[in-house]
């Protein structure tokens, strides 16, 4: 996971966060449906290990997200007087 979180935050600053989030969370499902059709241990481990990978990148860029929209919904906000 931390791997992925090398890959993608300077992937996400420069080409734009939802297109890497976006493919990270395809990623995900294409493992999940690998992990899940696997009979074999080695292409199951290579499946978990991208999965990883995909997971890593999703739990970088999420809290990210919601900071950004958070600061921008809170400094827009002006109450009623």
């Amino acid at each position: 996971m931390g791997i992925g979180n090398m890959i993608s935050m300077p992937l996400g600053l420069a080409i734009g966060r939802r297109p890497v989030f976006l493919g990270s969370c395809v990623l995900l499902v294409v493992s999940l449906i690998l992990c899940a059709t696997n009979q074999g241990y080695a292409m199951h481990f290579a499946a978990r290990c991208i999965l990883g990978l995909a997971a890593g990148q999703s739990e970088a860029l999420c809290p990210l997200m919601i900071s950004v929209s958070s600061s921008f919904i809170s400094s827009s906000y002006k109450p009623k007087d």
